[in-house]
């Protein structure tokens, strides 16, 4: 067995880590990167809540119209097994307030409403800043308001430096952890939580090779706090959610080509189940 040169018990004793391992994805990104757009932010917290299983991404066949001559498949966003559970944050409000358990949104749809209820990028990305009580992180002059920009301060560049170390540390490892020390790397991808989303070499279908039957061996090391994660990697259920994050990973890929934000035809139309709901 291949021994991999990663002791994750001294990244787990750094108190800036610790916070790292406290964040949602879309949190960690404002700190790596100030100016990310807000798709990139939506994109993030859309997989934090399909991850936690408080959404979930269902796909059906049907045929478009009745006349169609072969059907297509589609990809519906309905609430999970943790939805009435999970207290979200304001900013994830957006994601979970125009949906319940007797509904569901046709992705694209949903996505676009999401987008038509956000006031601005910069009163988004200020809420996730809010939430995460990371403002210490960031400039407080009012005339960065005024123009509506996030800019880290010295404090906040100190912990982004920390951050992406750590992140292309994991990045270097993440895979032969997996293959060679599954125990290693389940100890990290619960400590990361969400966060695993903000990893560069790493693809869902290499989950498939982790045993993860060691969250019951593991559980004991955690609190109470990390129910959702465990809840998340028991091998009853991780395949569903591991293929469903991995099509929507795919689908984002070409986001910006799926949606024109600048054109607003056709926004009410939510739940049309019209063609521009197909998923390849």
């Amino acid at each position: 067995m291949k021994v991999i040169p990663f002791n994750t018990k001294h990244y787990f004793n750094n108190t800036n880590l610790i916070r790292l391992s406290n964040l949602k994805p879309a949190s960690t990104k404002l700190i790596l990167d100030s100016k990310v757009d807000l798709i990139e932010l939506l994109k993030l917290t859309l997989q934090d809540l399909l991850l936690k299983k408080v959404l979930i991404i269902n796909r059906e066949t049907r045929r478009a119209h009745r006349n169609d001559l072969y059907a297509r498949e589609y990809a519906n966003i309905e609430t999970g097994k943790n939805f009435k559970h999970y207290k979200a944050d304001s900013f994830e409000k957006y994601f979970t307030d125009i949906i319940d358990e007797e509904s569901y949104y046709p992705i694209k749809s949903y996505i676009k409403k999401i987008y038509k209820n956000i006031p601005s990028d910069y009163k988004y990305a200020k809420s996730i800043i809010t939430d995460s009580k990371t403002n210490d992180l960031f400039k407080s002059h009012s005339i960065l308001s005024v123009f509506r920009i996030n800019s880290l301060n010295t404090s906040g560049n100190e912990l982004q430096l920390e951050f992406i170390n750590f992140i292309n540390i994991i990045d270097e490892h993440i895979s032969d952890l997996i293959e060679n020390d599954s125990e290693k790397a389940l100890e990290l991808i619960i400590f990361l939580k969400g966060n695993i989303f903000l990893l560069n070499n790493i693809s869902f279908e290499v989950f498939d090779k982790l045993k993860i039957d060691k969250a019951v061996v593991l559980k004991e090391n955690y609190s109470s706090d990390d129910w959702i994660w465990f809840d998340t990697f028991l091998l009853d259920d991780f395949n569903d959610i591991n293929d469903s994050i991995f099509d929507f990973s795919e689908m984002f890929d070409s986001f910006d080509d799926c949606f024109d934000f600048n054109d607003s035809s056709n926004w009410d139309s939510y739940d049309s189940g019209s063609d521009s709901d197909f998923f390849d």
